[in-house]
């Protein structure tokens, strides 16, 4: 465990995606002994149930098409609209991390909206963190990482662009959560657990 990016937190050194349900129980047991942030994928309100007071952290990967939207408040709207969606089917009523997915470049007016919304559900206790999650080719991301600021965290998978993005991170003191692969030493893994 250790202090991750901008967080100024303490983190486990592997968090969870879990999918499928079949042995949630069982999972929630794991999960209530060992905390740690969980990206429940499919059928997050199941899980949310089974977590309930575990002491887990909500992780959240969506860009809520804000990459789509034709003007800024658009964006902002569509980004406040999934974040509220998704704190009411969490755990405990907040998301711990809300990872900004990317995959191209975006308009300025949509990145804007996008980080309004972000900062805003912030500043009302909704989302604890903010973080990038790089889905793409880093190059389409660099321009929305480099004029904007506002990440403590960045997901990435361990592809060809992985050290240039902990390259980047480090520069801004910017956590890397790894999505999945053998774990490369720059952070957290985010592993996948089968729930049947």
């Amino acid at each position: 465990m250790n202090v991750l990016g901008r967080t100024n937190r303490v983190w486990p050194d592997e968090w969870w995606r879990l999918s499928g349900i079949s042995n949630r129980e069982e999972i929630a047991l794991r999960l209530r002994a060992d905390p740690r942030p969980v990206l429940a994928a499919g059928s997050p309100s199941l899980w949310a149930n089974a977590l309930r007071g575990s002491g887990c952290g909500w992780l959240v990967v969506s860009s809520a098409g804000a990459e789509s939207a034709r003007t800024e408040d658009e964006a902002a709207n569509r980004m406040m609209g999934e974040i509220c969606a998704a704190v009411s089917s969490s755990p405990d009523a907040e998301v711990t991390v809300w990872f900004l997915t990317v995959a191209r470049a975006w308009e300025e007016f949509q990145i804007n909206g996008a980080l309004s919304g972000l900062e805003s559900a912030r500043q009302e206790g909704l989302i604890r963190h903010v973080g990038l999650h790089v889905a793409g080719p880093a190059v389409g991301v660099a321009g929305l990482w480099r004029f904007h600021d506002a990440f403590e965290l960045v997901l990435c998978g361990p592809g060809p662009d992985f050290d240039q993005v902990v390259r980047t991170a480090r520069e801004r003191r910017v956590g890397v959560v790894q999505d999945g692969g053998e774990p490369r030493g720059s952070g957290p893994l985010l592993r996948e657990v089968h729930g049947g």
